[in-house]
C-alpha cells in the first residue's frame, strides 16, 4: 500500500499544541474553584501552569433570591357572596325594567 507523501507530510508538521502562557482571570478563578472540589478533572499543565499567579480565592456564593411567599387564599364567606349574587340580579332586572318602560315612553312620544 501506497500512502500520497502529500498526506505523510502533514502528518508531520503537526504539532500538539502548547498550553495558552496567558491566563484570563475568570480561568485562573475556576481553576483554583475545581483544585477546591475534590475530584478536579483538569489536564496537569492547566493545573501546574506557573505562568500565572495563584492566590487562593474562595468561590462567590451563590446570590439568594428572596422569594415573596404568596398569601393564603381566603375563601369568602358564603353568606356574602350569595347576597352579592342577588342584589347583582335585583340591579339587573331593575335596568331591564327601566329600560323597557323608557322606551315604552319613547315609543309613546312619538
Amino acid at each position: 500500500t501506497s500512502k500520497d507523501p502529500n498526506l505523510q507530510q502533514s502528518e508531520k508538521s503537526i504539532k500538539s499544541r502548547a498550553p495558552p502562557s496567558r491566563l484570563a482571570k475568570e480561568d485562573i478563578d475556576c481553576i483554583m474553584y475545581t483544585k477546591k472540589l475534590k475530584d478536579a478533572n483538569l489536564p496537569n499543565w492547566y493545573i501546574n501552569n506557573s505562568k500565572f499567579e495563584k492566590m487562593d480565592i474562595s468561590p462567590e456564593p451563590t446570590p439568594q433570591i428572596d422569594i415573596p411567599k404568596k398569601p393564603d387564599i381566603v375563601k369568602p364567606d358564603p353568606i356574602k357572596v350569595k347576597r352579592m349574587r342577588k342584589q347583582c340580579e335585583m340591579e339587573r332586572i331593575a335596568k331591564n325594567i327601566f329600560r323597557s318602560e323608557l322606551s315604552k315612553l319613547v315609543q309613546a312620544d312619538d
